[in-house]
């Protein structure tokens, strides 16, 4: 049992790791080295966003960024297939075979649970003028799920920009209504986009009238009252030495998923 009350913290890491569940050895130890590289570029992408936005919540997907970056990566050859192995961790992880890398994001884009809604989708938008491989559009469609399609960026932008709009809020179920604020721009040689949506309910569930107000602080300091769900359960808890933090898991309904929650 672990209480996590009034936590002067600016921010909260969540890392949901989606790992399938029958494999090979030799697929499941790519899978498990890429939820290390996962892991590892969601820390660094953190690091980056939260110096610019200094005492601000920073609230992002890494998965959701990773999957679109692998869906560049598909498409990489020679330098930029490896930087962007560096940028997503996968060459510290060991993970240089790119057919490894592909089965791994698909494992990742495949997992499902018959207790949870996890629903992730892809999509590939480039230029009309541009010539599309259809080896790319078959590994995309593959390993990703992801439709690939020419759109006229110059002279259709507002229409494109709709389309995805509308794309999104579909993929969100209306979480996310609206992506863009307008056309994109004219020049825009490609666009990738990748929505995931997960919908779980608690393996310990936290009644409503245990629902109450009590103390946050602000940067440590400023006090403010906000609704603070509690429960008493048996959790799994760490303390992470290496980092200074406290982990503490929350499982859903079928055990297939965790939220876990560092707390430096």
């Amino acid at each position: 049992q672990h209480s996590f009350r009034n936590v002067p913290r600016r921010a909260t890491v969540f890392i949901v790791l989606f790992t399938a569940a029958v494999m090979s050895t030799r697929a499941q130890d790519a899978t498990l080295r890429h939820s290390r590289a996962n892991n590892a570029f969601g820390l660094s992408l953190f690091s980056e966003l939260r110096l610019t936005r200094q005492d601000q919540n920073v609230f992002f997907s890494p998965a959701s960024v990773s999957i679109a970056l692998g869906l560049l990566y598909t498409g990489a050859r020679d330098k930029t297939l490896s930087e962007l192995a560096s940028v997503l961790g996968l060459a510290d992880a060991g993970l240089v075979d790119r057919n490894a890398v592909l089965s791994a994001y698909k494992s990742l884009v495949d997992v499902e649970s018959p207790n949870a809604t996890l629903d992730i989708a892809s999509t590939v938008l480039i230029k009309q003028s541009a010539k599309i491989l259809d080896q790319y559009k078959c590994d995309a469609a593959w390993y990703f799920h992801a439709q690939v399609r020419s759109v006229d960026f110059l002279r259709e932008g507002s229409k494109v920009a709709a389309e995805i709009n509308e794309w999104v809020s579909g993929k969100t179920k209306g979480k996310i209504p609206r992506l863009l604020g307008g056309a994109l721009p004219g020049n825009t040689v490609a666009y990738l986009i990748n929505a995931v949506y997960f919908k779980g309910t608690w393996l310990a569930m936290f009644r409503t009238s245990e629902t109450k107000p009590m103390p946050f602080y602000n940067h440590g300091r400023d006090e403010v009252k906000v609704p603070t769900m509690s429960v008493r359960r048996t959790f799994s808890y760490a303390y992470l030495e290496a980092i200074g933090a406290s982990a503490l898991a929350i499982p859903y309904a079928g055990d297939r998923f965790s939220m876990i929650i560092v707390l430096p």
